[in-house]
């Protein structure tokens, strides 16, 4: 029979000992890099880190070292290469092959072939996935908190607006909406909670394990695992090539975080029905049908319910995965990405369009609950009796037998005569009626968590100022900071922000401008837009492209970051931008629960001034050991590092 002959296969990491070629079909049966090209940034920063580990052994030289760095640095800038249609194109087996090769092509295939000493694809793969991981986890937390935010401004929205609370899809108790509203911005603040938590045990570096056994090559693993962010080495090798516990939490935390957002999702269809109509859903958040015109369907909320059973589906496939392995690194694992990047990335989506619907929804006072609460008062009935010493079981009773009354006689409890009352209990007196109103019963309800306004507003405050402590800032008042002069002797405010991408070329071009006289490091192209979410910017309100200063905080681990990248124009010296901008880059390190924040400087006594200390340089291996080490002034550094310890 004759086969096609199909693509022509790349590099290969393996097959000296093999006189064939693998088959065709089986070849494209195994290979990832249709998918795990996602994993390039990390895997070029792993494979950095190596380079750097390397040259410390004396297994590469300093200008080796320096070239192969210089090599990943553009392999990171540029977007995988897409194999041609052609069928005798080269194909690539994984994201490893693919680097390599195209390390070979850059630095040589020598060169590029030493980046593999001492290493193996089992402990490369999975530091790709940790780093990755990582990083999703964090776009996620922020989605999460701008869904808090989006709850919290319709929570205040919805005012004083009261509605009928549900138990099994009964009418049973008054409450203000707000409060059911803010019960699912609490869910989500949960999920943020597994989130944090799964990243803090991800928070190890498998790299320098090898295949299994460990590595020959006399690494400091300590040092390697600082250099990309980690807090620590993995502590057994075989484990950590197997390891992807890490995995299953991220999809268990977005799994539980989708059946929130199928929750919420469910409340909101239900609450713009026509049926209930407490809430009505904007023309730019619904969408119509193609046969009846009077229709306005909630389509993104059915997709978001619909999509939590994607990603739990994930979570249970992937365990099944699991289930049945050996120790060590076993292909099957391969199986991991697949299921991680489409939960997390159906969880993303699905958080940013909650998030972007929940401003199109606007509550409907005139659906509110009757003042006479509609038949949902009978609780209020018992405790009314409870108040003049009936136990509750009697007084429950009581007015049970009160509600089947007013049932039978189509009214309700406030509108029951006295007499019938007091037929049933002679402890009704005149006042009873004060206590039949739905803004009562709720007020009444006013210890902690409970559904009176005052406790509402307070669970409101929290709620917000949580949403806020996490959220990236938009456009914000710095009032702190000196007014700009608009040159009509008046005063323009000052803004701060986050950057945004038509920033990029003017930032690019400060930081090209200081790094090229050896102020800054570089940070330019691919690397530069990869950091952008990490950049706050200062412009004036009446000319948003203009920057008067600009800096950001990178983050080494969840208990490490630094403020780099500062820049004040030099026209604006001297009116605290940078004092500004440091301020708040230090509150944003603190709502995340960061512990220290450094700076290297050759301004020490301005850091001073506003609490950093000084310490010496090898203090920080996860600065000098990922950037200073790649630094044409490493050895004449005259940089002081300063730390401000947060906790």
């Amino acid at each position: 029979m004759n086969r096609a002959k199909g693509p022509r296969p790349g590099p290969r990491l393996w097959g000296g000992g093999f006189s064939q070629r693998l088959d065709p079909v089986l070849e494209a049966f195994c290979e990832s890099f249709s998918f795990d090209h996602r994993l390039l940034r990390a895997d070029v920063a792993a494979n950095r880190a190596w380079v750097a580990a390397l040259a410390e052994a004396d297994l590469l030289s300093a200008q080796e070292a320096a070239r192969l760095d210089a090599a990943l640095r553009a392999v990171g800038d540029e977007p995988p290469r897409a194999a041609p249609a052609s069928p005798d194109a080269a194909t690539f087996e994984d994201v490893h092959s693919y680097v390599e090769a195209e390390l070979a092509r850059r630095a040589g295939a020598d060169l590029a072939g030493k980046l593999r000493t001492g290493r193996s694809r089992n402990d490369l793969v999975a530091t790709d996935l940790r780093l990755w991981c990582r990083e999703a986890i964090a776009a996620l937390r922020q989605a999460l908190a701008d869904c808090v935010g989006g709850l919290a401004g319709l929570a205040e929205r919805s005012g004083g607006l009261i509605v009928p609370g549900y138990t099994h899809l009964r009418r049973a108790q008054p409450i203000l909406l707000a409060h059911q509203i803010l019960a699912h911005a609490h869910r989500l603040m949960r999920d943020d909670e597994r989130f944090q938590e799964a990243a803090g045990r991800l928070d190890e570096c498998p790299l320098g394990s090898g295949a299994l056994a460990g590595t020959t090559v006399p690494v400091d693993r300590q040092r390697l695992a600082g250099r990309l962010g980690f807090a620590r080495p993995a502590s057994n090798s075989l484990d950590a090539v197997s390891d992807r516990d890490f995995v299953a939490d991220a999809l268990y935390a977005a799994a539980l975080a989708m059946v929130h957002l199928s929750q919420i999702a469910e409340d909101l269809i239900l609450a713009t029905a026509e049926e209930l109509g407490w809430l009505a859903l904007g023309d730019a958040a619904a969408t119509g049908s193609s046969l009846m015109p009077q229709k306005k369907n909630p389509d993104v909320l059915e997709l978001i319910r619909g999509k939590a059973g994607r990603v739990c589906g994930r979570l249970s496939g992937f365990l099944a995965t699991l289930k049945g392995l050996p120790a060590a690194y076993n292909r099957d694992l391969q199986e991991d990405k697949e299921p991680l990047f489409d939960a997390l990335d159906t969880t993303a989506a699905s958080l940013r369009a909650l998030a972007a619907l929940l401003a199109h929804l606007r509550p409907v006072p005139e659906r509110a609950l009757s003042d006479e609460g509609d038949g949902l008062l009978a609780t209020d009935l018992a405790d009314y009796l409870v108040a003049r010493g009936v136990p509750f079981a009697r007084a429950h009773g009581l007015a049970g037998e009160a509600a089947a009354r007013a049932r039978r006689d189509g009214t309700t409890l406030l509108r029951l005569p006295l007499e019938t009352l007091r037929s049933i209990s002679p402890l009704f007196g005149e006042d009873v009626s004060g206590w039949l109103s739905a803004p009562r019963s709720i007020a009444r309800r006013d210890r902690e968590g409970g559904t009176a306004p005052e406790r509402v507003a307070e669970d409101l405050g929290r709620v917000r100022s949580w949403a806020a402590a996490r959220r990236a800032p938009g456009e914000v008042e710095a009032p702190d900071d000196p007014a700009l002069p608009n040159g009509h002797g008046d005063v323009a405010p000052v803004r701060l922000r986050q950057a945004s991408e038509d920033d990029l070329p003017p930032i690019e071009s400060r930081i090209r401008y200081w790094s090229d006289r050896g102020v800054l490091l570089p940070l330019a192209g691919r690397e530069l837009h990869a950091a952008l979410p990490d950049f706050r910017v200062l412009s004036p309100s009446g000319d948003p492209s203009a920057l008067l200063a600009f800096g950001s905080l990178r983050r080494y681990s969840p208990r490490l970051a630094e403020i780099r990248s500062l820049v004040v124009d030099d026209a604006q010296r001297g009116r605290g931008f940078g004092r500004r901008l440091i301020d708040h880059l230090l509150d944003e390190a603190r709502a995340e629960g960061l512990r220290r924040v450094f700076v290297l400087t050759r301004a020490p006594e301005f850091f001073e001034r506003l609490g950093f200390a000084r310490v010496p340089r090898e203090s920080l291996p996860e600065k000098v050991f990922v950037d200073c080490s790649l630094c044409a002034r490493r050895d004449r550094c005259d940089e002081q590092a300063l730390v401000k310890d947060l906790a």
